[in-house]
């Protein structure tokens, strides 16, 4: 199942950097309404975040996307702890 409600699109950079650090290359997106496209550097299908027309504000992505959106939260939110690392 989709869901739209995680990744915002001003955190596209921050979120395809810290992508590439995991295992992912960036590439092309292919039409209009593709956000972001990542491909595991091992190889495979790549994971696709796209823009809604209805609600822009944040991207929609199938569950592989979105295990990888939710990975990368908790690291921002650890780093931005008390204590947490500033990497």
């Amino acid at each position: 199942m989709a869901n739209r409600g995680l990744l915002h699109p001003s955190h596209i950079p921050e979120f395809a950097a810290w992508t590439e650090t995991h295992g992912y290359q960036r590439e092309a997106v292919k039409g209009e309404h593709e956000a972001l496209r990542l491909r595991p550097r091992s190889g495979g299908a790549p994971l696709l975040y796209y823009r809604r027309d209805v609600v822009p504000d944040h991207l929609t992505c199938q569950e592989p996307g979105l295990r990888l959106v939710r990975a990368w939260l908790a690291d921002r939110r650890a780093c931005a702890a008390p204590g947490g690392s500033d990497v």
